[in-house]
């Protein structure tokens, strides 16, 4: 085979090309490291943006609930995992309806909005806790969309509810117990003045009955229940009559331990064991030690009478202060310190549908009770700015809890 020489003008041309395929070769490498250095900076300002927003969105108050166009959940921000019990790693990548949809109306879920595109402007719905209680919320709801009207999924943003849904039921029972206290307060007024008149004949029968033992015996059946009826009067009044405060610094652990006892001095039955968890170093605050020993007394003495037979009362004091960015309320109103009592029986438990109506004046679940001890108990509490609430469970006892601002 022969080959064919090469002249000198071609080599000098495939030279040339090669320099000039060199010379753009090299402009190209050099635009190729300029855009990935851009694209770079592009992807650091992306995630600093991203993170921002994450954060935003992690640091709203409201929950936020987010979905594709197929409704799988794709966000869920802090305040939707306290309000809902669900953590985010749980329930991204799941569907909607298996988390927050079950028991919710059709029109009032988020799908709705997705398969419809209506949005929905602050409406209110209950939707279920991990825990199995329903939740209170406001919510609204709009779809998302990119730039060019693609649609992407859609977004949920609710409110609380609960704590407006307590306190509108506080001022509704305020205002039934106002209005039930001015006639209250007049009728023991009433009653008072006959009851002091009858109390002072029937001193003067007893005292004319010293010889007629049977007679005497029917007399002081009477003294006793004019006894019980002037009782409940004074209950009254003083659920009635504005209080005031006498404030002192006490140490809580000590007071609350003179108290327990002094319960159990006038324990009749030795079977009621008294057990208290008290925090190591002193817990001071202010209080009105003699209203509080009211509220003591009354809730151990309730705890006592809700055993049969042996039995434990366990009272417990323990303090939640503030830490970081964490927010405390107590009655609405934001503390730094609220000193917890709990006072917890083994006794027989309240049935559910008498926990509501506890603390209301005259409802009593025992035969002896005048239903008014626990309502001066919850008025004495307010007064003191906090509150008192309870859990029970029949048949395993009953734990109330006194949540004091410190």
């Amino acid at each position: 085979m022969i080959e064919t020489p090469v002249s000198k003008p071609d080599v000098n041309v495939l030279l040339e090309a090669f320099q000039h395929f060199e010379k753009n070769a090299k402009k190209l490498e050099t635009a190729y490291l300029k855009m990935q250095d851009d694209f770079q900076k592009v992807n650091i300002e992306l995630d600093a943006k991203n993170n921002f927003l994450s954060q935003i969105l992690q640091n709203l108050t409201n929950s936020v609930v987010a979905v594709d166009s197929n409704g799988i959940i794709t966000g869920f921000n802090q305040a939707a995992e306290k309000l809902t019990g669900h953590s985010m790693t749980d329930v991204v990548g799941l569907p909607y309806h298996q988390i927050l949809g079950s028991d919710v109306a059709e029109e009032q879920s988020l799908l709705y909005t997705l398969t419809s595109g209506i949005h929905i402007a602050e409406q209110e719905k209950a939707i279920p806790h991990k825990d199995g209680y329903a939740v209170p919320v406001s919510f609204s709801t709009c779809l998302l969309e990119d730039g060019h009207g693609k649609l992407l999924g859609a977004l949920e943003v609710l409110r609380d509810l609960s704590e407006v849904k307590r306190m509108q039921e506080e001022i509704q029972r305020s205002k039934t117990l106002a209005a039930l206290g001015e006639m209250s307060a007049a009728v023991a007024h009433e009653i008072r003045n006959p009851l002091g008149a009858i109390g002072g004949f029937v001193t003067l029968l007893e005292r004319d009955l010293e010889n007629q033992p049977q007679q005497l015996d029917l007399v002081r059946k009477i003294i006793a229940s004019l006894s019980s009826l002037n009782k409940i009067v004074s209950n009254l009044l003083l659920y009635t009559r504005p209080l005031a405060l006498q404030l002192q610094q006490v140490d809580l652990a000590d007071h609350v331990g003179q108290v327990m006892d002094f319960v159990t001095i006038g324990l009749r039955d030795n079977s009621v064991r008294f057990e208290k968890t008290f925090p190591a170093a002193p817990v001071t605050m202010n209080v009105d030690p003699e209203k509080l020993n009211q509220v003591l007394i009354n809730l151990l003495q309730n705890a006592v009478q809700a055993i049969t037979g042996p039995g434990v009362v366990t009272v417990s004091i323990s303090e939640k202060i503030i830490e970081g960015r964490e927010k405390l309320f107590l009655r609405g109103i934001r503390q730094d310190r609220i000193v917890y009592i709990d006072i917890e029986d083994t006794g027989k438990g309240i049935k559910e549908e008498d926990i509501g109506k506890l603390f209301n004046p005259f409802f009593t679940t025992r035969v002896d009770g005048n239903g008014l001890g626990l309502s001066i108990v919850k008025k004495i509490v307010e007064l003191h700015g906090g509150e008192i609430t309870l859990r029970s469970e029949v048949g395993k006892g009953t734990v109330f809890t006194v949540a004091l601002p410190a």
